[in-house]
């Protein structure tokens, strides 16, 4: 992303307030006390997600994805490292590309009907 969309001269967002300017209260587009929703992603990856992150991350052997350091992302899968942001984001790249990337034959039919 590129850094004017999120940030234009120190203020986040940029782009996003910009659009809706007219739309939100000047409160609301000028809040200053806003934080990011914590959820429990290494209670999740240590216990309900394990098998799925390890089933999604250990395919990736067959799959062509150039972005991605495949042979550090499958030798970190079970070690006793402390879960990351990181790690959550290569799930979620990985899962779209899956359901988007993979399946654009299926997609661009869908335009056609």
């Amino acid at each position: 992303i590129p850094a004017d969309v999120k940030f234009k001269n120190g203020a986040m967002k940029h782009l996003l307030k910009s659009e809706f300017a007219r739309e939100l209260p000047s409160d609301i587009l000028h809040r200053r006390d806003k934080m990011g929703f914590p959820v429990p992603l290494k209670e999740w990856c240590d216990k309900e997600l394990k098998p799925f992150m390890s089933d999604v991350f250990s395919a990736l052997s067959e799959k062509r994805r150039p972005y991605l350091n495949q042979k550090a992302i499958r030798n970190n899968i079970g070690k006793d490292v402390r879960f990351s942001r990181k790690t959550w984001g290569l799930l979620s790249l990985e899962l779209w590309h899956q359901a988007f990337h993979d399946r654009g034959t299926y997609w661009k039919s869908l335009l056609k009907e």
